[in-house]
């Protein structure tokens, strides 16, 4: 899942701040879009930086959901 500093105009972004976490942060105000997926390759992923808290990965998930099965009808 994607996270950015910017929701670019994207009507799905949902806001990341510092109490949406288990442990750990973000130096700024971020944003999940959960429409743009992407994978990497486990060799350009240095670190962990953060956990999300369940909620708000729910609540992510249930937009992906949202968004693409609008996608398939």
């Amino acid at each position: 899942m994607l996270f950015t500093s910017k929701p670019y105009s994207d009507p799905a972004a949902i806001v990341i701040t510092a109490s949406d976490f288990n442990q750990g942060t973000l130096n700024r105000e971020s944003f999940a879009r959960p429409g743009k997926l992407f994978t990497a390759h486990q060799s350009v992923i240095c670190q962990e930086i953060a956990t999300i808290k369940a909620e708000k990965f729910n609540e992510i998930i249930l937009q992906q959901h949202q968004i693409f099965s609008r996608k398939g009808q």
